[in-house]
């Protein structure tokens, strides 16, 4: 299958620069992340476009060689990351790296995607793909895969052949005349004489490296000079310069001495990190012979630093050694180099280009091999048993013994050597269920039923094949499929396969029959002889099965065990799992504080194997129990964390639970800006569980989004949700669905006005949930049975068992409900109202207050602010008390507004900057706290009365007009209750439905929901010339970034 690639060259209008600009204006403007490959012939000046394109765009950027070592490209993309934006995992796996210990690719690639995406808009950009290993090439198109993911990210890959997906590939051709005279009259810095143009284009072709190369060749050789008044130029004869650009360097090269040609011989052969006394070994010369030649060969320009001046030189170097030199060369390397292998690429080429017999090639990489294995490497280990291969006889058990060594490291690559081992021997049955297993794992299912069928009949039936059907199956979450297998194939219940019977098990609990798992697992425990590791997932198995029967002491029990011989075992995969699930059983028994230690054991363990989907699900986990405890801010920070994780991987269960944490924090919290972002995230979660199509994640969205839109004072619509989760959970089985359904139900029916109704549906969830032994959950519940029954002194005894647990979010709920357990009054519904803050007048500023403006240019009293930084130190401290923070610390201000400053120098401005701040507005607008600073409690504004009331009259412009938002939260929290209001407004006031339309549109121009409330607005307000004027400035809009709307605004508003 081949792709369709663009090619950009200097024929057409457009430069290679503004074609790469363009495929970048939707990573700046923050709407999508760019995999890009620049591809063509050396010197055809793909990276001078990448630079040149660099150096114009407004965003901070990293370019690198591809083949740069791991952690000297992870510290160079970490470099700018802010002090508070260091994920704590992308530290855990850099600090690896620089120990020099082994990570696999695709952490790597988690890691420096995340680092990235803090940096947002960023540009990687990344040289000579070509001569990237196939690790590093597979590392590379793993990132790839995440900066797509990742809006304002933007990966640039430069390389000679077509760059692999999902890198969009881009050709670059040669120069057209007039481009190779700008490049000339660039490099010389004055005009070209037409004549000398003309001549090089003739040899060059519009290859800029070889136009460079020509024209420096020119001057030294005295074809081209000046005079300090112009250039002359005296013709060349005939033959006297290369026609190439290698035939140029030949000729640098061939200028050397005989011991020149010799030093470059060897760094041509040898690994970049060879030390000297290797170079001279291999050169044949003595140390200080080497170190003359090298002197000299830098004066010429050939070496720069003890390497080759330009990848090309080794290139054309490598080409002029004829067989028998590069194998002498390659034999002396080897000698040199046994008593400390370079990376096993170079090996496996040295070993090549020695055209040894094929049984001491063998045992040279074998033997590199064990002395890796025996240093910790084994990655490189099972890489050189894998080239191995290729010397030996019988290739069918090498190729599977390197599979599988390779299977944990480099399933392509050990995906290769199965395929490899089951084409030398079809009947091999190990190799064709180990390749099945790969085939499996990569979710290549529709293969590994031919691939199975290559065994002989004899071997496709009884325990062992049925044994191994089941696994696969269960790998790919097909409990279904694995449980039929079991069904059909009683042999299997006595097989004393621990593997067989962990499956079993644990699809057994999965898919409701946790009697039956519970019964599979205690069976496998009584097997003799099982290791560590073997045990430690029964445990589990067992475990999980208990949770499933709501047996969680026991469950706990059997986590404590599984974890404990986990440890011993010295694995840390089974102890991260372990610590993971063990977390649901703990919460669910009350035991909190052994909760979060659980999830953060679980957290550094994901942290440190770079297993990022999981990690972003414990965090989620750990932000629950934020909520609990009524740490909001904790709670959102996690969260948000997460949820830019997983937004980079595909549709997950681990999402689903993450948008509807978002959605209940904001619900249960009840931020300024909260009712808007409740409402967003609980639609997310519906979005996502609709496309992994599982009836339990669609519950999961219903719950939210009916609580959000009753919030939003939608209760019909709510009702309508719930009714549908509780149906949903019923058919399921659920019963912990049931019961929430049930207080989504009752949220709307209060709502509605029907309180008799709610309270007969909160008893009856309190009633489940106690009888399912989730005493919290119960209390919870029954505070809202005792707010409508008015009953103080049954929620005293609830709060005194929450209290005593730690939990302050339903404590606070409850001293909401009955302030007179405080000593105060009662408050009256809305229950789930904000904290009492300071008293407002009738327009909805704060009492003799002076008012800071930001929904439009930044004003204080009605005047305009004088001064960015005053500006931006206001709007921070604002976005910061609307985001419930009481401060921001003097750390994080420094941050914000003297990035990269000198922090001493920057903490005296910062002082500064406040004082100024006080005399021109009043010694109340900014107050210091403890930690930081804090605006004035006198000091109200404009955002949190809108936030509150919904005024858009309060809208004079865009919001922070001019300036950048600090808190994107706040941000995006302002712009999606303004787009609430401008589709509230549409029907009655089109033309402020307009208006509002085209604020959403000066702050995203890419937003087409706003374009389409915005067109609607102006049909129905009849002002055609201004809708298609819009719609038309639009279309060009989208086209620029690469989207196609219709041609007319009609067929775009159907």
């Amino acid at each position: 299958m081949t792709r369709e690639e663009p090619t950009v060259d200097g024929r057409e209008a457009r430069p290679v620069p503004l074609e790469l600009g363009e495929r970048l204006r939707p990573v700046l403007s923050r709407r999508a992340g760019l995999a890009l490959g620049l591809w063509g012939a050396p010197g055809i000046g793909k990276t001078h476009a990448v630079r040149e394109l660099l150096r114009q765009t407004p965003c901070r950027s990293f370019s690198l060689h591809a083949t740069a070592a791991l952690p000297a490209l992870a510290r160079e993309v970490a470099r700018a990351v802010p002090r508070r934006g260091f994920p704590a995992w992308a530290e855990a796996l850099l600090g690896r790296l620089g120990r020099g210990e082994h990570v696999e690719g695709e952490k790597v690639a988690s890691a420096l995607g995340a680092l990235l995406a803090a940096q947002a808009p960023v540009v990687l950009h990344l040289e000579d793909l070509h001569e990237a290993p196939a690790e590093r090439l597979e590392l590379v198109q793993q990132l790839a895969r995440m900066t797509l993911r990742s809006k304002g990210v933007a990966l640039l890959v430069t390389s000679r052949v077509s760059p692999p997906e999902p890198l969009a590939a881009l050709q670059v051709e040669p120069l057209s005349r007039e481009g190779s005279l700008g490049l000339l009259e660039a490099e010389l810095g004055a005009s070209v004489p037409e004549e000398v143009a003309a001549w090089i284009y003739e040899r060059a072709r519009g290859n800029p490296l070889f136009t460079l190369e020509y024209l420096r060749h020119l001057a030294r050789q005295g074809h081209l000079w000046n005079d300090g008044n112009r250039w002359h130029w005296r013709p060349p004869l005939k033959g006297e310069v290369p026609l190439t650009i290698e035939a140029l360097i030949e000729q640098a090269l061939k200028g050397a001495a005989r011991e020149g040609a010799a030093a470059i011989a060897a760094r041509a052969v040898l690994p970049l990190e060879a030390e000297k006394a290797v170079w001279a070994h291999v050169a044949a010369l003595s140390p200080e012979a080497l170190e003359l030649e090298e002197h000299r060969l830098e004066a010429a320009g050939v070496l720069r630093g003890g390497e080759f001046a330009h990848p090309l030189y080794r290139e054309v170097a490598l080409q002029s050694l004829d067989p028998e030199q590069y194998r002498q060369l390659a034999r002396r390397a080897l000698e040199a180099l046994e008593p400390a292998p370079p990376e096993a690429q170079v090996l496996v080429r040295l070993v090549e280009a020695a055209r040894l017999p094929a049984q001491e090639s063998r045992e040279r990489l074998e033997l590199a091999a064990a002395r890796a294995e025996a240093g910790g490497e084994g990655v490189k280990a099972a890489r050189l048993r894998a080239a191995a291969v290729a010397y030996a006889a019988h290739k069918a058990g090498p190729a599977l013994e390197a599979a599988r060594a390779l299977r944990s490291f480099d399933p392509g690559e050990a995906l290769r050597l199965a395929e490899l081992a089951v084409a030398a021997d079809p009947g091999q049955a190990e190799a064709v269920h180990l390749l099945a297993e790969l085939l499996t794992a990569r979710g290549r299912m529709a293969e590994v039923e031919a691939v199975l069928a290559q065994l002989p009949p004899g071997e496709r039936q009884g325990p062992g094949w049925a044994a191994r059907l089941l696994i696969l199956r269960a790998l790919v979450g097909d409990f279904s499929g694995a449980l039929e297998v079991w069904r059909d194939n009683p042999a299997l219940h006595d097989v004393p396969d621990p593997e067989v019977l962990y499956q079993a098990s644990f699809a057994h609990s999965a898919t409701g029959n946790a009697k039956a798992g519970l019964e599979i697992a205690a069976r496998a425990l009584e097997l003799p002889a099982l290791t560590l590791e073997q045990r430690a997932k029964l445990y589990s198995a067992r475990a999980g099965a208990y949770y499933y029967l709501s047996e969680y002491p026991q469950a706990d029990a059997d986590y404590a065990e599984a974890l404990r011989l986990a440890r011993e075992s010295g694995l840390p995969k089974p102890v991260a799992h372990i610590s993971f699930n063990r977390a649901y059983t703990l919460g669910l028994l009350g035991h909190y504080a052994e909760t979060r230690s659980s999830l953060e054991e679980a957290i550094r363990g994901y942290s440190e194997l770079g297993e990022v989907k999981r990690y972003a699900h414990a965090k989620v986990l750990v932000a629950q129990l934020y909520i609990g405890f009524a740490e909001y801010e904790r709670a959102e920070e996690a969260l948000l964390e997460s949820r830019d994780l997983l937004l980079r991987m595909d549709p997950s269960e681990s999402l689903v639970d993450c948008e509807k944490t978002l959605s209940r924090l904001y619900w249960l919290w009840r931020p300024p800006y909260g009712k808007v972002l409740a409402l967003k995230h609980a639609y997310a979660t519906l979005e996502v569980a609709r496309k992994l199509r599982s009836p339990r994640n669609l519950i999961n969205g219903l719950l939210p989004a009916a609580h959000a839109e009753t919030w939003q004072g939608r209760p019909e619509r709510g009702l309508e949700l719930a009714r549908e989760a509780l149906e949903q959970a019923e058919q399921l089985g659920q019963a912990w669905s049931v019961v929430f359904a049930k207080v989504a139900m009752a949220d709307a029916l209060e709502g509605l006005g029907r309180p008799e109704e709610a309270l007969r549906l909160y008893r009856e969830a309190e009633a489940a949930a106690a009888g399912m032994r989730l005493a919290v959950e119960a209390d919870t519940i029954g505070l809202e049975v005792d707010r409508l029954t008015a009953n103080p002194q049954r929620a005293a005894e609830r709060v005194a068992r929450l209290e005593a647990l730690g939990l302050r979010q339903p404590v606070e709920l409850a001293r909401r409900y009955f302030p007179e357990l405080l000593g105060g009054e009662p408050e009256p519904r809305p229950a789930r109202g904000p904290l009492p803050g300071p008293a407002k007048e009738p327009g909805g500023g704060v009492a003799g207050a002076w008012r800071l403006q930001v929904l439009g240019p930044v004003q204080f009293a009605g005047e305009p602010v004088r001064g960015r930084k005053r500006q931006e130190l206001l709007a921070l401290l604002l976005e910061a008390r609307v985001a419930g923070r009481g401060e921001v610390g003097k750390l994080e201000l420094l941050d914000a507004l003297y990035p990269g400053e000198d922090e001493e120098k920057a903490a005296s401005s910062l002082k500064e900057l406040v004082r100024t701040v006080r005399s021109s507005l009043g010694p109340a607008a900014v107050t210091t706290t403890p930690g930081g600073y804090a605006l004035g409690e006198a000091v109200g504004s404009d955002l949190e009365e809108f936030l509150r009331t919904g005024d858009t009259r309060l809208w004079r412009g865009a919001y922070l007009e001019g300036l950048a938002s600090f808190n994107e939260t706040v941000r995006e929290s302002a712009h999606l209750a303004l787009r609430a209001r401008g589709a509230a407004v549409l029907e009655a006031d089109p033309k402020e439905a307009a208006r509002l339309g085209r604020l959403l549109l000066e702050a995203d121009p890419y937003d087409l929901e706003a374009l389409r409330m915005t067109l609607e607005a102006l049909r129905r307000a009849g002002n055609h010339r201004s809708l298609s004027r819009l719609y038309e400035e639009a279309r060009a809009r989208m086209l620029e970034v690469g989207e196609r709307l219709p041609a007319d605004w009609q067929d775009f508003l159907r």
